[in-house]
Formats: C-alpha cells, sequence, structure tokens
C-alpha cells in the first residue's frame, strides 16, 4: 500500500466531510495532531491504516445507521 494514497484518502475524507483535521484525528485515534503529522510526512502502521478507514466509512454513514 502507498502511504500517498493513504494520505489522499484522509484527505478527501475531510474535505468532503467538513470535519478538522484536528477533530477527526481526535475521533480516529485519540490523538488531534495525526493529520498534521501525516501531512509532514509521517508513516503509520498498516493496523493504523485499517483502523482509520474503518472509522471514515463510519462517519460517512447517516447518524441513525452509525449506532
Amino acid at each position: 500500500m502507498m502511504m500517498a494514497e493513504f494520505k489522499e484518502e484522509v484527505e478527501s475524507f475531510l474535505a468532503e466531510t467538513g470535519m478538522k483535521p484536528s477533530g477527526f484525528g481526535r475521533k480516529a485515534l485519540n490523538d488531534p495532531g495525526f493529520v498534521f503529522r501525516l501531512r509532514e510526512g509521517a508513516e503509520c502502521r498498516v493496523s493504523t491504516v485499517i483502523k482509520v478507514r474503518k472509522v471514515m466509512a463510519r462517519l460517512r454513514q447517516p447518524k441513525a445507521v452509525r449506532q
């Protein structure tokens, strides 16, 4: 997996939802600096990518379905 693709997924998610980077990082990983470090070139483990993708998928669902 290319980290650049994952970074683009996160940026696209933020753009489509209007969520702030710190808020997303807090919701996804309890880490408000996650997106900022990703933007600065940090890489993350495959397990982190999987977790973040699951959170993005859940947050894309209508609120009634999320629960």
